[in-house]
């Protein structure tokens, strides 16, 4: 009872700190924020005291009233941005300490990204698969990667001179997954993406990191020569690429 209780005290908090229909200058915009802070700080408390499934509702109703929010906050400085993907994160985490299936949080994570009309998801798979467990990590590369190879089967390659050449959701996807590749240290997957689609200066420094990050200091050292030359010579090219690994 006293975790309900609780539950419902939240509840108010978050409609409170939240303050819908009242327009929040740039001024006031981080005072706002870090009460919205204060009030998910409590949240996590109560997760980790035990109330994870408890508390997925109230993550859910904290990220769509902030959707709700955006367009009554000047967000210049982006505050309220950065909140939300900490926000997102929490909510995963309780999804995955309340032992929701994991199948149903990946759907839930690309419908949010899905359905970002503000731009509050963009890049926040760089800390979601930090928050995913193995298995959520593992299925949402699955569904990532099952998403590029159709955008990428769709895909007029012969004509394609630069990577912004591909459609949208070839370069959405191809980006998602070098970021896990490179998180993982996977310089197999990561190659082979390139072959498919090109590769960037940025894709050579990636790679590098890895090298690196593995000791392999030789091939971290060829891959920034590669990277440089490429920012030299094509810094957009996305034709097929011959990879000497």
């Amino acid at each position: 009872m006293a975790k309900q209780s609780r539950i419902d005290s939240l509840l108010s908090e978050i409609e409170d700190a939240l303050d819908l229909d009242s327009f929040i200058s740039y001024q006031q915009s981080w005072d706002y924020v870090r009460n919205l802070q204060n009030v998910k700080e409590k949240i996590d408390s109560l997760v980790r005291s035990g109330a994870a499934k408890q508390c997925v509702p109230l993550y859910e109703m904290f990220l769509s009233s902030c959707y709700e929010k955006a367009d009554e906050i000047d967000d210049s400085g982006g505050n309220l941005g950065m909140f939300f993907e900490e926000l997102f994160c929490s909510w995963v985490k309780a999804r995955q300490k309340a032992g929701c299936a994991t199948e149903e949080t990946v759907h839930q994570i690309l419908k949010w990204m899905d359905n970002d009309e503000y731009g509050f998801c963009h890049d926040i798979e760089k800390n979601l698969i930090e928050t995913l467990n193995r298995e959520g990590l593992s299925f949402f590369e699955t569904r990532i990667q099952s998403r590029f190879n159709e955008a990428f089967s769709t895909a007029e390659s012969k004509n394609i001179k630069r990577i912004y050449d591909y459609p949208y959701a070839v370069r959405q996807n191809a980006d998602i997954l070098k970021v896990i590749y490179t998180a993982k240290g996977d310089t197999e997957s990561y190659l082979s993406l390139c072959e498919k689609i090109g590769i960037t200066p940025k894709d050579c420094e990636n790679i590098a990191k890895i090298f690196k990050e593995n000791r392999q200091f030789r091939n971290a050292l060829i891959w920034i020569d590669k990277g440089l030359e490429l920012e030299k010579n094509h810094p957009l090219e996305a034709a097929k690429i011959q990879l000497h690994r």
